[in-house]
């Protein structure tokens, strides 16, 4: 599969992957060239250092909790819409209630402690918290919304973002898993 050289000036390199012809060529049209034509410019080495600093702060401690805040609350938003639009023609009761469901999800995500710094995140271990998380901010939201207002039935569309946003926070967490794996 290639020669070490290619191994060390940063081509990647799957140990799974079985390699073409094209490969082979590539890696030959490589060694080919000499070393002093190879070396990688001050200003490369800068701008893969930045990107590799920003990768880090993003996937990494603090920037990591942020971005899984923000994708939640962007997914949750994202499924309250599909369940208005979804439900045009379905009595759905008062809409104004339903937007409580999204700032009570993260709420009770950062309660169960699910955007604690933890280096690595499995989605077999936030797949139960995520779905009673999402089924606890829905039963209170319509439990919150039959106090306040019992002249409302929101239960339905309540019930439809919570069938949303579970299955946008799952699909969701397990690509950002995905990412910070990568």
């Amino acid at each position: 599969m290639g020669s070490e050289r290619s191994k060390l000036h940063g081509l990647p390199v799957n140990p799974a992957y079985a390699p073409t012809t094209e490969d082979s060529h590539a890696a030959a049209a490589l060694d080919a060239i000499p070393d002093e034509q190879l070396v990688v410019s001050r200003e490369g080495q800068a701008r893969w250092a930045r990107a590799d600093r920003a990768r880090r702060a993003l996937f990494q401690g603090s920037g990591w909790r942020w971005l899984r805040v923000t994708a939640d609350a962007v997914l949750l938003a994202l499924a309250t819409v599909a369940a208005l639009v979804g439900a045009p023609g379905a009595d759905t009761g008062d809409a104004g209630f339903v937007w409580l469901f999204p700032p009570a999800v993260v709420a009770i995500l950062a309660i169960r402690g699910l955007y604690s710094d933890r280096v690595r995140v499995r989605i077999a271990d936030g797949l139960g918290s995520v779905v009673a998380s999402t089924s606890l901010a829905a039963i209170s939201v319509i439990a919150a919304t039959t106090l306040l207002a019992p002249e409302t039935d929101s239960a339905r569309l309540i019930a439809r973002a919570w069938l949303y946003a579970t299955v946008y926070l799952v699909a969701g967490r397990a690509l950002l898993g995905w990412a910070q794996r990568r």
